[in-house]
């Protein structure tokens, strides 16, 4: 998708910050797929000196990589999970397009389903809570090398991100009021426990 990216953004520092991105992205993902089928194999981690070894960045990279590994050894579940994340990122690009639209902007859904989910990748770097304020300075700096004001950009970005809250609230009341009643159904349907076999000896006795 990189080359409709570049041609959609007219900043060249934005397209360079997206090319960057990308193919710093793309580097990791290989790292950790190759990591991931080194390590069952060859006992990769065994072989690094013990302070590299026990470095927290690569303590966390060998987790990934054991992630990868069992992605490899099941293969329909990871494909499901790629197809549902690629449905959300698509539903995140309609949804930014539509309150762009909705605020007066002009812009296709191509243009949206190009930038919205680099924008939203980015805006999952754990530095701020749930994206906030990244977001929308992505939001803007993006879509304004589209020639959108910058005013509406933020505007649907605010919007997206309220609309995101909105949604989780409800969830989280909904589990909340659902929780005593699964706690009633799980210990009405839990059996008796038995007694042990010293209360069962005293109580023969």
């Amino acid at each position: 998708l990189l080359p409709w990216i570049f041609m959609a953004l007219s900043d060249a520092g934005m397209a360079t910050g997206v090319a960057v991105v990308a193919l710093g992205g793309a580097a990791a993902i290989v790292a950790v797929c190759v990591l991931g089928a080194l390590r069952g194999r060859t006992g990769l981690s065994m072989r690094l000196p013990a302070g590299l070894r026990n470095h927290v960045l690569f303590r966390l990279a060998f987790d990934l990589a054991t992630v990868t590994r069992v992605i490899f050894r099941a293969p329909v579940p990871a494909g499901s999970a790629l197809v549902a994340s690629l449905a959300v990122s698509a539903l995140n690009a309609a949804i930014i397009y539509i309150l762009l639209i909705d605020l007066g902007a002009v812009l296709t859904l191509f243009e949206s389903l190009l930038l919205v989910p680099t924008i939203m990748e980015i805006a999952m770097l754990p530095i701020t809570i749930s994206g906030w304020g990244v977001r929308e300075g992505l939001m803007v700096a993006a879509f304004s090398s589209l020639g959108i004001d910058g005013s509406i950009a933020l505007g649907s970005s605010i919007l997206f991100g309220l609309g995101g809250l909105a949604f989780a609230l409800t969830g989280g009341v909904l589990w909340l009021m659902s929780r005593p009643h699964r706690s009633k159904g799980s210990m009405a349907g839990e059996p008796a426990a038995a007694p042990s076999p010293a209360i069962a000896d005293n109580r023969g006795r």
